[in-house]
């Protein structure tokens, strides 16, 4: 495997096929051929890793332009207090600032995504302190940005690119599948990930970490696990992030990433928590814990803000998406939209 390279230029999608792109199986998903957990401990960098998604080249180090300071609307930024929502404003006022937005060819999409990707990791953080975005754009590399603007430290960076190689990508969800339709359709690539947003389950992993978080706070020891989480499953209510019906083993990904929070904070009492909640679970009778509950553990050992899990996995996921609408894109120059009919717009067919 090279460790250092540029992208080329010129790269472009090599296959349309979703399923040959990113294929799932009991040891979690594979990109392209290379096991997400295989590339994660290889410490290929999250950059690498989307170039792998979307044009095929071999894994490697990827230097992406540094993103430019946000445009007058993003500027603008209104104190929203979810990820979600700042994810859907940044992506609109980057669409407005963007006077090329129509062009969606292959490479226009591609070049966007690689200046949108580090601009939307270092904005995420104004869902928790806006006052850290500058700091944050200071940062090379996606996951630089990203841990700073989550609360974190610059130097626990090469922790959080491990998470984020492994949440890239997966099979197809309700989300995707919207946002492959509006791809089809000639929406540009802010519409496409704003759609994926916009759909009701498109949000689903990022609630759940927030519920994990939440159930991590009651509990609030590990000697209190036991007691709360008999409670709960006598009353039908389980402790949210177990189960999924893709690894009825286990979710490899979030085994993954919990053993990274314990090797990086073994004695931090929400990591030794979660833990703890997983052991009750399993003694129980139910199933493993779900990505979500990996993702919990990383931010937590990481000492991130509380909803940092959620945002973790929305900036991952953005290299599956942008990978989705590229392949589906025409190959060669850019195209623009269909131009109206003096000057309105065409007939409904």
């Amino acid at each position: 495997m090279s460790v250092k390279s540029t992208i080329p230029a010129a790269a472009q999608p090599v296959e349309e096929d979703d399923a040959i792109r990113v294929s799932v199986g009991p040891g979690g998903p594979s990109y392209r051929g290379y096991p997400a957990l295989f590339l994660a401990d290889a410490e290929v960098p999250f950059e690498g890793v989307a170039e792998l998604l979307w044009t095929g080249v071999e894994p490697r180090k990827a230097w992406w332009p540094v993103s430019a300071s946000p445009g007058p609307t993003l500027r603008r930024l209104p104190p929203l207090r979810d990820v979600p929502s700042i994810l859907r404003f940044a992506l609109t006022a980057s669409a407005i600032d963007d006077p090329h937005r129509d062009e969606i060819g292959i490479k226009d999409d591609l070049a966007r995504a690689r200046r949108l990707i580090p601009l939307l990791a270092a904005v995420v953080g104004g869902a928790f302190d806006r006052k850290r975005i500058p700091a944050a754009m200071q940062g090379r590399m996606v996951a630089e940005r990203l841990v700073v603007a989550l609360g974190g430290a610059r130097q626990d960076a090469v922790v959080l690119d491990r998470a984020l190689v492994i949440c890239a990508d997966h099979d197809d969800s309700p989300a995707d599948r919207a946002l492959t339709a509006a791809a089809v359709a000639g929406t540009d690539l802010y519409g496409c990930l704003c759609t994926a947003l916009a759909t009701p389950r498109g949000n689903r992993t990022v609630r759940e970490c927030d519920a994990i978080e939440g159930l991590v706070e009651s509990v609030g020891s590990p000697r209190w696990v036991p007691e709360v989480v008999g409670d709960r499953l006598l009353s039908d209510d389980p402790p949210p992030g177990f189960g999924h019906p893709v690894y009825p083993a286990g979710d490899p990904r979030a085994a993954r990433l919990l053993r990274i929070a314990r090797r990086h904070a073994p004695d931090d009492e929400a990591v030794r928590t979660l833990t703890a909640i997983a052991a009750a679970m399993k003694a129980a009778g139910h199933p493993p814990p779900r990505l979500a509950f990996g993702l919990v553990g990383v931010a937590r050992a990481l000492g991130l803000d509380r909803g940092a899990g959620g945002a973790i996995y929305a900036i991952a996921r953005l290299a599956g998406r942008v990978a989705r609408v590229a392949a589906r894109r025409p190959a060669g120059a850019a195209t623009s939209r269909p131009p109206s009919m003096n000057g309105a717009d065409p007939p409904l067919p």
